[in-house]
């Protein structure tokens, strides 16, 4: 296996992270992993994202990480709208890998990275080379209550007070809106490539009625998978794992 620190320039600021890359086969495939919510000030590199990329790339496929704005790691501020251009980006930088062929991409975003990435690709053409084989979509918050926004909202100063996200000052107007506008259950139905939404039964941050709502409103094909005995943060749990790494095996296709 070979991998890289990488250095993605959007606009005035850098996105920061790792690319692993097979060297026994030539993939056909690539993983976008899109990080949560950061509950720790330290860059992805630092807090186990880098095993799963290296267990992903083990596979036979590219898998990268990176930092999204704001976040420790990568410049600018955090915002949902900079998420989307952050992962568009990020997008466009591995459909431009040697490595990676055409239509062969997939996402596997968890928590309040699902946000953009189910907005970004419910605004692709599908007819684009970006557009996604499959995505897998963890622990995903698709329609929070006016009550849950609020505290989602308290939950976004906390993280910028201990250094997790930086944020701009006039973003506190912005945040309730912005959030309502990009709510996964808006966009959902608009992305036709396979969908895998998979939730913990004991998540106690983002309630799992979240996965059934983006499940029924999600059209064919797509999968629910609730696991039962998981909590919020999947990519630490090994029944999680076992069946990411399982959609991963059954839509891996090589030249």
């Amino acid at each position: 296996m070979y991998e890289k620190k990488i250095h993605i320039k959007r606009d005035n600021i850098t996105l920061n992270g790792m690319l692993f890359i097979p060297t026994s086969e030539k993939p056909y495939l690539a993983v976008i992993i899109a990080h949560g919510l950061p509950s720790i000030p330290l860059p992805v590199e630092e807090k186990g994202y880098d095993i799963l990329g290296r267990k992903i790339a083990a596979l036979g496929v590219v898998s990268i990480i990176f930092n999204f704005s704001g976040c420790k790691g990568s410049g600018g501020f955090f915002s949902i709208q900079n998420w989307v251009k952050d992962l568009e980006i990020v997008s466009e930088y591995i459909g431009n890998l040697k490595e990676v062929a055409l239509s062969q991409i997939a996402y596997l975003a968890f928590s309040m990275g699902t946000i953009p990435t189910i907005y970004l690709v419910a605004h692709q053409d599908q007819a684009s080379k970006l557009y996604p084989k499959f995505l897998i979509i963890c622990a995903c918050p698709a329609n929070l209550s006016d009550a849950r926004l609020k505290d989602l909202r308290l939950g976004i100063h906390l993280t910028s007070q201990t250094g997790g996200i930086q944020i701009k000052k006039d973003y506190d107007k912005e945040i309730l809106s912005e959030f309502k506008e990009y709510m996964p259950i808006r966009w959902i139905a608009h992305i036709s490539s396979p969908k895998f939404i998979l939730h913990g039964g004991n998540d106690d941050l983002i309630n799992v009625k979240n996965a059934h709502d983006l499940y029924e409103k999600a059209k064919d094909p797509k999968e629910l998978i609730i696991l039962k005995n998981a909590g919020h943060k999947l990519r630490q749990d090994q029944s999680a794992l076992h069946k990411i790494f399982e959609i991963i095996k059954k839509n891996i296709k090589f030249q």
